[in-house]
C-alpha cells in the first residue's frame, strides 16, 4: 500500500511538472495570439497563425521522429545507464542533421506555399524566418524527448517554462518597437534556438559516443520506431491545423484570424489531458516491456476518468459563456467565432478524454495503426472542410473538426482494446457523459431565458454532487485523499 501510495504520489507530481510545462506553452500562445489579435488585427493575426502552423510541423516532423523514440527506449533501459548515454548521443546528432535538412527543404519551397497554395505573398519571408528554427527544434526534441523517458520532469518543465516566458517578452518588445509581425516570428524562433543549446548542456553529463556499428545500429533502431511515430503524429497535427488550412485558401487571413480566436479558446479542454499522456506514454512503455497487461488497462480507465470528471465541467462552463469569453479576450471583432466555439468545445470533450492515453498504441508497438488511424481522421476531415467551408464558412470547419474528432476517437479506442488486449469500461463512460449531455442541455435551454453565469454555477454544482455520489468510487476518494497532506495542529 505504501509502494502504491508513493508510485501514485509520483505520478500526480510528474503530471503537475508536465501541466505547468504544456500550461505555460499554451497559455504564452494563448497571451500572444490575444495581444497580436489586438494590437495588429485578424489579418495580421491570420498571417502569424499560418506561420505559427509551419513551426508546429517543424515541431513534429524535424527530428523524423527520434525525439518521441527516445521517450520510449530510455524508459525502458533506465537500468542501462551507458544504453541511454548512447541512445541520446545517436539522437542529438541525427536530429540535428535531418533538421538541417528541413530547414533547407521549407526556405526553397517557401514562395510557393505562400504565393500559390494561400495567394499570400507576405507569408513568404515569415516562412523563411520560421524555417532557421527547424534544427534546433530538431535538436531540442531529442534532448527533451531523453528526459521524458528517464521522467526527469522538473528540468523537462523547466526548458518549456523559460522558453515560454522568453517567447512573450520578446514578442511584445518587438511588436512594440516597431518591428510588426516579422519582429512576432522572429521572437517565436530566437528563444528556441537559445533553449536547444541549453538543454544541450543540460543532458551533456549522459552523452556517450558509441562505436560505428552501434550508431547503425541505433539509428536504425529509433528511425524505425521514429518514422511511423511520427507519421502517426503527423496526421494528428494535420487533422489538428486542415480546418485553418482549408479555410485560408477558401476565404482570407481576416477570417482565418478570427477562427484563430475559436480554435485557440477550444485548446484548453485539452490541457489537462496532453499533461496527463506526458507521464502516462513513459509508464505505459514501462509496464509494456514488463509484460504488465493489468496495470495498462488500470492506468488507461483511471486516467480517462479522472480526465473525463475534469474536461466535462470546464467544456460545460466554456459553451455557455462563449461569447463573453471572446469579447472580453478578443474584442467585439471577433464575435463571429462564438459559435464554432461552442461546437470545438463539444467535439473536444471525448477527443480530450482519449488524449489522455494517446500514444497508448505508440508505446505498445503499434505505431503503425495510430499512423493508420490517424490517417483516417484527417481524410474525414479534409473531406468534410471541402465540402462544409464553401457553404458554412467557420461553422463549417469547426462542424468539421469535431465530428473527424469524435469519430477518429472511437476508432484510437476500439483498436487499443483489441490490440493491447485491455478493456474499457465503457458503461462508467456511457453513463457519466449521458448525465453530462443531459446537463449542457439544460444549461444551454435555460440559458435562452436567465443570466448564463447562473446555469453555469447550477450547472457545475449539479455535476459535482452526481460525480461524487454516483462516478467516484471508495478506491479513488482514498487516493485523492492520499494527495491531500495532513494539516498541521497548531501549538
Amino acid at each position: 500500500m505504501a509502494a502504491d501510495k508513493r508510485l501514485f504520489g509520483r505520478f500526480v507530481q510528474d503530471v503537475g511538472l508536465s501541466f505547468v510545462s504544456l500550461a505555460v506553452s499554451q497559455l504564452v500562445y494563448f497571451v500572444l495570439r490575444i495581444f497580436l489579435g489586438r494590437y495588429l488585427g485578424p489579418s495580421e493575426l491570420g498571417l502569424y497563425t499560418l506561420s505559427y502552423t509551419c513551426y508546429s510541423f517543424g515541431v513534429l516532423l524535424s527530428a523524423f521522429g527520434i525525439g518521441g523514440a527516445l521517450v520510449k527506449y530510455v524508459a525502458e533501459s533506465k537500468e542501462d545507464a551507458p544504453r541511454m548515454g548512447r541512445l541520446l548521443f545517436v539522437g542529438v546528432v541525427f536530429s540535428f542533421l535531418i533538421g538541417c535538412v528541413m530547414w533547407l527543404a521549407l526556405h526553397v519551397s517557401a514562395p510557393w506555399i505562400a504565393q500559390r497554395f494561400f495567394k499570400m505573398p507576405e507569408l513568404s519571408g515569415l516562412l523563411r524566418i520560421v524555417a532557421v528554427s527547424f534544427p534546433f527544434i530538431a535538436l531540442q526534441r531529442a534532448t527533451l524527448g531523453f528526459l521524458n523517458g528517464m521522467r526527469r520532469m522538473t528540468l523537462y518543465a523547466f526548458v518549456n517554462v523559460y522558453q515560454g516566458v522568453l517567447t512573450t517578452v520578446l514578442t511584445v518588445a518587438l511588436v512594440v518597437l516597431g518591428y510588426g509581425l516579422e519582429g512576432a516570428v522572429v521572437a517565436l524562433v530566437l528563444p528556441i534556438i537559445l533553449l536547444s543549446l541549453f538543454s544541450l548542456f543540460a543532458t551533456r553529463q549522459y552523452l556517450i559516443r558509441p562505436g560505428q556499428s552501434q550508431s547503425v545500429g541505433m539509428l536504425w533502431m529509433l528511425l524505425k520506431f521514429g518514422v511511423p511515430l511520427v507519421l502517426g503524429s503527423s496526421m494528428y497535427m494535420i487533422f489538428e491545423n486542415v480546418d485553418r488550412v482549408v479555410l485560408g485558401h477558401y476565404t482570407d487571413e481576416k477570417t482565418v484570424g478570427i477562427y484563430a480566436a475559436a480554435a485557440l479558446l477550444s485548446v484548453i479542454v485539452t490541457l489537462i489531458p496532453t499533461s496527463i499522456m506526458y507521464v502516462t506514454g513513459p509508464t505505459i512503455a514501462s509496464h509494456w516491456g514488463r509484460g504488465e497487461h493489468e496495470r495498462i488497462q488500470d492506468l488507461v480507465n483511471r486516467a480517462m476518468k479522472y480526465t473525463a470528471l475534469i474536461i466535462v465541467p470546464i467544456s460545460f462552463a466554456g459553451v455557455l459563456l462563449s461569447r463573453d469569453l471572446i469579447v472580453i479576450i478578443f474584442g467585439e471583432t471577433y464575435v463571429s467565432a462564438t459559435v464554432p466555439l461552442q461546437i470545438l468545445l463539444a467535439g473536444f470533450i471525448l477527443g480530450g478524454i482519449f488524449t489522455s492515453v494517446g500514444t497508448a498504441l505508440n508505446m505498445t508497438g503499434w505505431v503503425q495503426m495510430a499512423f493508420v488511424i490517424g490517417g483516417v481522421q484527417v481524410v474525414a476531415n479534409a473531406v468534410l472542410c471541402t465540402v462544409l467551408i464553401p457553404h458554412f464558412g467557420m461553422n463549417g470547419a469547426s462542424v468539421s473538426t469535431a465530428v473527424s474528432l469524435v469519430f477518429g476517437t472511437l476508432l484510437n479506442l476500439y483498436f487499443v482494446q483489441r490490440l493491447i488486449k485491455i478493456a474499457i469500461d465503457w458503461g462508467w463512460f456511457a453513463r457519466f457523459l449521458s448525465v453530462g449531455a443531459a446537463v449542457f442541455a439544460g444549461g444551454y435551454a435555460l440559458g435562452l431565458v436567465v443570466s448564463p453565469y447562473i446555469c453555469v454555477v447550477a450547472g457545475l454544482a449539479i455535476l459535482a454532487f452526481v460525480t461524487v455520489r454516483y462516478f467516484l468510487t471508495a478506491e479513488d476518494r482514498e487516493m485523492i485523499r492520499r494527495l491531500v497532506p495532513p494539516r498541521r495542529r497548531s501549538s
